[in-house]
């Protein structure tokens, strides 16, 4: 191989390096990019998660209400009866 074609070889390898760095650079501002949106996504989700947890709380809440309720309706149902039974 000529000096010539030692000196194109080599060219064309420093343009191919540095044609990865640029990628290469261009890649890790991409991943700082995507780093830094993480950081709030994992704090929403966190947030999610306890809210989630709460209203799963607050929805067994509301069961046990509705059942005590419930009751209270049935025995009042049959003292409204007994009274109405007694009055005739």
């Amino acid at each position: 191989m000529t000096k010539t074609a030692v000196d194109g070889n080599f060219k064309r390898l420093e343009e191919e390096v540095n044609r990865l760095l640029e990628v290469l650079e261009q890649l890790r501002g991409e991943n700082k990019t995507l780093q830094d949106r993480i950081v709030p996504l994992e704090a929403s989700k966190q947030e999610l998660e306890t809210l989630r947890g709460r209203m799963t709380g607050v929805e067994e809440q509301n069961r046990q209400a509705e059942a005590r309720d419930g009751e209270v309706r049935g025995r009042l149902e049959k003292l409204l009866h007994r009274l109405d039974e007694a009055a005739l």
